[in-house]
Order: C-alpha cells, then sequence, then structure tokens
C-alpha cells in the first residue's frame, strides 16, 4: 500500500479580492522507503503540499489518502490523533519545547500517542542514541547546536515510529559538514529500516541524496525524476 497518494490537490488562499492558487491538481504517490525531496522556487508550493500530506491544512479541492485514509473525511481530533501515531515531523523551526529537556522533547510523541512511560523513556532514549545525541540527554534545547536541535527533532520524530517523516527544510541555517551529516543520518534510518522520508527543501545537498526528486513550479508538479 501506498503511504500517501494525492488526487487532483487544490490549495487557494483569498487575499482581498484576489485568489491565490497555492497548488493546483496535484497528484502524487509515495510508496514505502522512498526519500524524496520536494523542490522548487519560493512560493511553488512544497511547503503547503507538505501540510496538507501531514494534516496540518485541509485542502480547497481534491484528497489526500494517508497509508489509505482520506485525511479529510475525519474530523480534526480524529485527523490529529490519526496523523500523530502515522507521521513524524521534523520542523524548519525545530518546534522544542524550551523548558524541557532533549529526553523530554524526544518522548512528547509516544507521550501524545499514549505510550506507557517506561517504554516511551526507552523509545526516547534509544531514538537520541541512534541519532547522535548520547550523553545530552538532559541538556535543554538552549544548550544544544543548531544541529543537535535538528537531531533531537529527528529524534522525536523517529522515537513514534512513522510510517513517514515529513521534513521542511530540514539543513536550512545549517553549515555545509552539519547539514550532510543529519542527511546521512536519515539516509541511514532510510536504508537501514526503511523509514520513508519526505522533504521540502531547495537544499542541493538534499536533492544529491534523494532517490526521487518532485519539481514543484507554480503549484503544480513540473518533473518527477527518480534516480
Amino acid at each position: 500500500m501506498a503511504i500517501v497518494v494525492t488526487t487532483d490537490l487544490e490549495r487557494k488562499h483569498r487575499r482581498g479580492a484576489h485568489v491565490v492558487h497555492a497548488l493546483c491538481s496535484v497528484d502524487l504517490r509515495i510508496e514505502p522507503g522512498e526519500f524524496t525531496a520536494l523542490t522548487g522556487p519560493p512560493g511553488s508550493g512544497k511547503t503547503t503540499l507538505l501540510h496538507l500530506i501531514g494534516g496540518l491544512d485541509t485542502p480547497s479541492a481534491g484528497q489526500v489518502r494517508l497509508v489509505g485514509q482520506d485525511l479529510a473525511a475525519m474530523g480534526r481530533a480524529d485527523r490529529s490523533r490519526f496523523c500523530t501515531e502515522h507521521l513524524g515531523f521534523v520542523f524548519q523551526a525545530y518546534n522544542l519545547i524550551p523548558v524541557l529537556s532533549a529526553y523530554q522533547n524526544a518522548g512528547l510523541t509516544l507521550s501524545l500517542q499514549g505510550c506507557p512511560a517506561a517504554e516511551g523513556g526507552e523509545r526516547a532514549m534509544r531514538a537520541l542514541k541512534d541519532v547522535g545525541l548520547e550523553g545530552m540527554e538532559h541538556r535543554c534545547p538552549t544548550e544544544l547546536s543548531g544541529g543537535q536541535r535538528r537531531r533531537v527533532a529527528l529524534a522525536r520524530a523517529l522515537a513514534g515510529e512513522p510510517a513517514l517523516v515529513l521534513a521542511d527544510e530540514p539543513t536550512a541555517n545549517l553549515d555545509t559538514a552539519t547539514g550532510y551529516a543529519l542527511l546521512d543520518t536519515m539516509r541511514e534510518f532510510n536504508q537501514r529500516q526503511g523509514v520513508t522520508f519526505l522533504f521540502a527543501t531547495h537544499d542541493p545537498k538534499v536533492m544529491e541524496r534523494a532517490s526521487r526528486v518532485v519539481r514543484l513550479v507554480d503549484g503544480r508538479v513540473d518533473e518527477d525524476l527518480r534516480k
């Protein structure tokens, strides 16, 4: 079964008297184990598409199916719960809670999933170790570098054992070496554990590592290249 299928997907925004078409009739299929980059110029719709797939926004028309389920057919609470169970998110702005440690941040998704505390603690610690942050679990985000914060966000996404990880500009504001190291970690999870990744990015480093690159232009799929 495909992880994601979008059909005739559209998203419109009204700005005063004008209607802006952020996405126009986007058909996309993401299979298990893919390592796919959504790219395109600013305003092309890549982040909008990521948000629709992640249930963070609702389409103006068309359909998003996540592991076989139509997201638009769910109420807000059910959709949020469903996406929490099946998706991991790595946001450009990290979205870590400043007063919580790396360990506590890594376990947030597990808490939302209702995972027992003991099991959740073990999985959070394992995820931090897997992303190279063993020994830093008690540090707060302000005590970590930008690359380390992104790794905490990745650990939080992976700890929930999602069907799909969505990453919005995962290498933004990172130096070249740190960006490559983070991508190599994600690629290792993809190849070793079969975790499916979908990135929104304009970074050539991500496109270089991706096994598939989908280019959006003016809200439409312009190219879909598999390596």
